[in-house]
């Protein structure tokens, strides 16, 4: 028999959400995974006392989520402070090649994790030994516990806490984070409080003008939407040159990297669809107060970023459009609430977005005495999707990561638009004041293939 009298506390308004999915698809893998590069003269127990550290400090890394008896939703329980186990895997052997493969699918397998949420630890440690000075700490969590800014304050604070240990730094000025169980508390208050009536207006009207329906594309095999979320990924890299060109254009229109990324995948999926209104669901990550700043847990979701698009709009125009819309649906972030939008719809909807945008900046790396940390490579996953286009910042590099649904896509497809998109980035270089409907999304390579080979047959 459950214990009824454990202290526990409400779900966050982003944790019901990703519960609620769960209980319709139990088999769905929704999971953080981080693996972390330890490159110069390592020792393990320092590694151990260090992650101890962490989850000591972090009460969302040793929560729980059990459905009491009479109760109709999980709770968030804090378990006692508990030293996690790190499984060892020693790849000395192997060349690097068969490195690279086997750290590969080590990663994807974790990525298809299906947690049990109720009992034990959640937080998943792997070591793996690649050389005597080069190492990866593999770490996984549910979904429920982590988001992205999650995984990069967890890489810092590990590396700082290995200095700790080894008397390398202190822990003077080290305050306190808020605890994700009291941010949860303070977000159903925002989300249930009056002035959440003015943000519920908000998303109301918007509602009434942004296009919610699900467009698909031409190569997408429809019938296969009864399946099971399949998560896929084709990863390619943007030669540093055309990176600061596109930086440069950014620049003189006064938006951020990202804004030009997502308004030129808006573009894309336009020209592709043929539908004048495009909502992608955009990547927010929830930490828009100082206080938050160093808080593990999921404090993310997507929010729904529309244009408007005609084949007479300039670049600049759709550009401007795609940042005052972010601007707008970033401020009322807290109101944004999904039961609305469907309601609202007709209960035609996914409870989904078909299309969604990511951006982020992979800079983290922390060396202490002869050893240093860094993000290798991470993955979240809290909500489904069709197609997501992520685009990572490491260093001088620009990585763009399409995520697909297997079902839906097979990775030939996927290739194609890659190669669509970067068309598309280099014509917005050689025109950026020119009409949307004249850049180009297809390659010298695809367009002899459509005038020459195909008109063949």
């Amino acid at each position: 028999m459950q214990d009824l009298s454990i202290e526990g506390f409400r779900l966050s308004p982003q944790q019901k959400r990703l519960w609620e999915m769960l209980q319709t698809a139990p088999n769905l893998s929704c999971c953080a995974c981080l693996s972390i590069l330890i490159e110069g003269d390592f020792q393990q127990e320092h590694l151990s006392i260090a992650l101890q550290g962490v989850v000591r400090k972090h009460e969302i890394l040793r929560t729980i989520f059990p459905t009491l008896q009479g109760m109709a939703i999980s709770l968030q329980v804090i378990t006692d402070e508990s030293a996690p186990s790190i499984v060892e895997c020693d790849l000395r052997r192997l060349d690097p090649e068969e490195q690279m493969d086997k750290l590969q699918f080590f990663f994807d397998e974790k990525k298809q994790r299906v947690f049990d949420l109720e009992q034990g630890s959640l937080l998943d440690a792997s070591l793996i030994t690649l050389s005597n000075e080069r190492h990866l700490l593999l770490i996984c969590l549910p979904a429920l516990c982590a988001d992205k800014s999650t995984l990069r304050i967890l890489a810092q604070e590990i590396g700082r806490n290995y200095a700790i240990s080894l008397g390398e730094a202190s822990f003077l000025h080290d305050p306190e984070p808020l605890q994700y169980a009291d941010i949860a508390e303070w977000q159903n208050e925002l989300f249930e409080g009056e002035e959440a009536a003015l943000g519920r207006q908000f998303w109301q009207n918007k509602s009434d003008v942004m296009n919610f329906a699900n467009f698909h594309l031409g190569f997408e095999h429809s019938t296969a939407l009864a399946l099971d979320f399949k998560p896929g990924s084709f990863n390619s890299a943007l030669e540093a040159d055309l990176v600061s060109k596109l930086e440069a254009i950014a620049h003189d229109y006064g938006v951020s990297i990202s804004v030009l990324l997502q308004t030129c995948w808006q573009i894309l999926l336009w020209r592709l669809t043929g539908q004048s209104d495009i909502t992608v669901g955009t990547y927010c990550d929830g930490r828009n107060y100082e206080e938050l700043e160093a808080s593990l847990g999921l404090l993310s979701k997507y929010l729904p970023v529309h244009c408007h698009l005609e084949n007479s709009f300039e670049f600049s125009d759709v550009l401007k459009q795609v940042s005052q819309s972010r601007d707008e649906v970033f401020k009322w972030q807290e109101s944004f609430d999904w039961k609305q939008i469907i309601e609202s719809n007709g209960d035609t909807l996914e409870p989904f977005f078909s299309t969604c945008f990511e951006f982020e900046e992979l800079s983290v790396k922390y060396s202490v005495a002869d050893i240093s940390f860094s993000i290798d490579e991470q993955y979240v996953c809290f909500e489904p999707f069709r197609l997501k286009l992520s685009c990572v910042r490491k260093h001088d590099a620009l990585v763009v990561e399409f995520h697909y649904d297997s079902n839906l896509f097979q990775v030939e497809g996927i290739e194609r638009l890659s190669q669509q998109f970067q068309t598309l980035l280099e014509s917005v270089i050689e025109t950026p004041e020119g009409e949307v409907s004249k850049l180009d999304i297809l390659s010298d390579c695809d367009r002899q293939q459509l005038l020459i080979e195909f008109n063949d047959t």
